[in-house]
């Protein structure tokens, strides 16, 4: 990943974003389980300045524009999964294991008309590896929290390899000059040893100021998207509302039925269907010499496995700048 971030160096000086993604239940109900954190920093380079060996899976887009119209980011990311009952030395067999992942992505981004799709690309490693049992225990140290007692027995160290495919389409309902509003249907397939699967979902955004851009970054696995990039007018400060709902076909989770290479590693039984809602606010400041955009979002997911008790819930935070 450092290799990667150190080939885009030349993108500096121009239309770079940076940004930062930090998903947490602690953020909206405290009840500290199954997907518990995820956190993803990303950079993305000034549009057709990355080197062609870096952006040419953008070539294989039906979007295609060239290298110079390919917009590229680069990030770094981990997940950190765990059963209910953090107080248990040995876990509940019956609840979903403990996991963690580690991951550098590569997505390439085009755009044409109406339409946006991302090639995305992730590499990593599970387990004890993915450092994701030493964050954990580091933030219930530092907070008030239930000490994580049966880390030994996560989903074992496992190299992976993530491939997706993401499509959205941008349909105004709205196109006044005052408010806008639009609708946005997208489909992901994604393919590798930690989410195989097919996420169909529909967004409604309205607001001062609606971009033709899939926003906010998000984290997967499922319905993903690394890049920061977002649209901020010249001296305004806009918002945008979004309400979405995604329904996921599942064929393999690592979080819910462990390994596909070790018949050993813990697991539930999971559902092959299951949908998540989301509503969120984003706003954009272009009034400042580094624009800026920060937003939240609130996200309630269905059961994923069969005995779970409830849904989830988390509160995903993004902030990102352009320099």
């Amino acid at each position: 990943m450092l290799v990667l971030l150190a080939a885009g160096a030349d993108a500096l000086g121009g239309d770079n974003y940076l940004g930062l993604v930090s998903d947490n239940d602690l953020y909206v109900d405290g009840r500290d389980r199954h997907y518990t954190a995820g956190t993803q920093l990303a950079w993305a380079m000034a549009r057709g300045a990355a080197p062609r060996w870096l952006s040419w899976p953008g070539a294989l887009s039906p979007l295609d524009g060239g290298a110079a119209a390919r917009e590229v980011s680069l990030a770094i990311g981990q997940v950190i999964a765990t059963p209910e009952d953090l107080a248990a030395a040995n876990p509940d067999p019956t609840d979903r294991p403990y996991a963690g992942w580690l991951y550098g992505d590569l997505a390439v981004i085009n755009h044409a008309g109406m339409n946006e799709d991302e090639i995305g690309l992730s590499v990593g490693t599970l387990g004890p590896a993915s450092l994701a049992a030493k964050a954990h225990r580091l933030l219930h140290d530092l907070t008030p929290s239930v000490k994580p007692r049966g880390w030994h027995a996560q989903v074992d160290d496992e190299p992976t390899l993530q491939l997706r495919y993401r499509f959205s389409r941008f349909i105004p309902v709205k196109p006044d000059d005052v408010w806008k509003g639009d609708l946005v249907p997208r489909a992901q397939l994604s393919l590798g040893n930690v989410y195989t699967g097919l996420d169909l979902g529909l967004a409604w955004r309205f607001g001062s100021y609606v971009p033709r851009r899939d926003l906010p970054a998000r984290i997967g696995p499922g319905l993903a998207s690394a890049t920061p990039r977002f649209e901020a007018r010249r001296g305004r400060t806009d918002w945008m509302f979004r309400a979405d709902v995604v329904g996921h076909l599942v064929a393999h989770n690592v979080f819910l039925d462990g390994s596909l290479f070790d018949d050993d590693s813990p697991g539930v039984d999971s559902r092959s269907f299951a949908w998540q809602a989301s509503a969120g606010v984003q706003f954009t400041c272009g009034t400042l010499p580094l624009p800026f955009a920060f937003g939240f979002t609130y996200v309630w997911r269905e059961s994923e496995f069969h005995g779970q008790r409830g849904m989830n819930r988390y509160g995903s935070v993004n902030l990102a700048l352009r320099f």
